[in-house]
């Protein structure tokens, strides 16, 4: 959603923008009955202007894939989320999953 193809011109990048944050939530709506609001980044990648048009299709926050802690504060938008790609188990786990630094998960 980020850059836009070479052969795209502005108007084509915009619709296509606007096509692939929209059609998702129409083909939820219509099969699931559900109003999706959030959005996970395609790739975790985002700019001003796609956070301006996913305000503009409805939702709410989005994620990224930006690793650690995501303040109370922090703009909706811009939600970072830890991945976890492969089988980890124990304190890796915890680590991935720990909040606020300094605090023991129980």
């Amino acid at each position: 959603l980020t850059f836009r193809g070479k052969r795209e011109s502005e108007e084509e990048y915009l619709h296509r923008i606007r096509r692939e944050l929209q059609l998702p939530r129409e083909l939820i709506h219509k099969h699931l009955e559900q109003e999706p609001v959030w959005l996970a980044y395609p790739y975790g990648r985002w700019n001003n202007l796609v956070i301006s048009m996913a305000i503009e299709a409805g939702y709410r926050g989005a994620v990224t894939v930006t690793r650690g802690e995501t303040p109370f504060f922090a703009n909706p938008f811009k939600v970072g989320r830890n991945q976890v790609m492969n089988p980890v188990k124990g304190h890796s786990f915890e680590q991935l999953v720990k909040f606020f630094r300094g605090e023991a998960l129980q």
